[in-house]
């Protein structure tokens, strides 16, 4: 542990055990972090491509035996929490300046739904996005603008009901519109500016925005 390099202040991104992400994306975002945490399994996706992983956290459940031998472990055996929670907020409570989820999302549903919880719970502590190879997904804190999104596919998903739905910018705009998960969604909106403005006055709204084609 004495080895462990702090992710403080840094760019950090959290590879998860779920459905990897293409290699070429996942290359770059490894590349462009200042701190690499392998949630668990995640590690395995790191060494059969050979990246570079700064750091294991987990109960080491899902790690393959002899991967990543002298990459630094964090045990963290707390069963109330997903490994990925854990490694949330591992970096949280180190101070990192933003958190990027990768390989969160796609293999299996219960994955993914506690990824999109996490989302909510620390998307008002820390810079935190959630990225798999369709698009990214972050909180609306209050409000939040997104540049260079001319043309792309943008939806809000309310993980709690959301009261006071405003956008600006989006082909079917929402003026004050209340979204609930099974009720009403905004899925599969068009971004018709280069800068798409959203706002919520209370609830837990995600904005997933496709990456640019």
């Amino acid at each position: 542990m004495s080895d462990l390099p702090s992710p403080a202040s840094l760019h950090t991104v959290i590879v998860a055990n779920g459905m990897p992400l293409g290699d070429e994306r996942l290359a770059k975002e490894v590349a462009a972090a200042g701190f690499v945490l392998a949630a668990d399994g995640g590690a395995n996706v790191l060494a059969h491509l050979g990246l570079r992983c700064d750091a294991i956290l987990g109960d080491f459940d899902s790690l393959s035996d002899g991967v990543l031998v002298g990459v630094p472990r964090i045990p963290a055996a707390n069963q109330d929490l997903t490994d990925l929670a854990k490694a949330v907020e591992y970096l949280v409570e180190a101070s990192a300046s933003t958190i990027r989820i990768v390989c969160a999302t796609g293999s299996r549903l219960d994955h993914t739904f506690c990824a999109l919880g996490i989302l909510a719970a620390y998307g008002r502590r820390v810079d935190l996005a959630l990225v798999d190879d369709v698009a990214e997904a972050r909180l609306v804190v209050s409000e939040m603008s997104l540049h260079g999104v001319l043309g792309r596919t943008i939806s809000l998903l309310p993980v709690t009901p959301c009261v006071g739905v405003v956008t600006q910018g989006l082909r079917w705009d929402l003026h004050g519109d209340v979204l609930a998960a099974g009720v009403r969604e905004s899925i599969s909106n068009v971004a018709d500016a280069h800068t798409v403005h959203v706002s919520v006055t209370s609830g837990d709204l995600i904005a997933y925005v496709h990456h640019a084609a």
